[in-house]
């Protein structure tokens, strides 16, 4: 995949730790923003799952607590 260059701002005190995090494992300072990215964005739901969330939302007589809990959960097949 091409690399793209882009600007932002970044709290001061998280750069200077990604700076001793990429020299600590021998890594460049993208390498290091690029892991910590995908690590990132792997956590949030894709697109199909959000809509059929948002979709199914007033369907659902659960308290948002409880269904947060339940989303979270393992499922009954990753356990055995």
């Amino acid at each position: 995949m091409k690399d793209v260059k882009v600007g932002t701002a970044i709290d001061a005190e998280l750069l200077r730790r990604a700076k001793t995090c990429a020299a600590r494992r021998g890594k460049k300072l993208h390498e290091v923003f690029e892991e910590a990215l995908r690590l990132y964005l792997a956590q949030e739901p894709d697109a199909a799952q959000v809509g059929s969330i948002r979709d199914s939302w007033a369907a659902l007589k659960v308290k948002p607590r409880d269904l947060k809990q339940l989303m979270v959960a393992p499922l009954w097949y990753e356990t055995e």
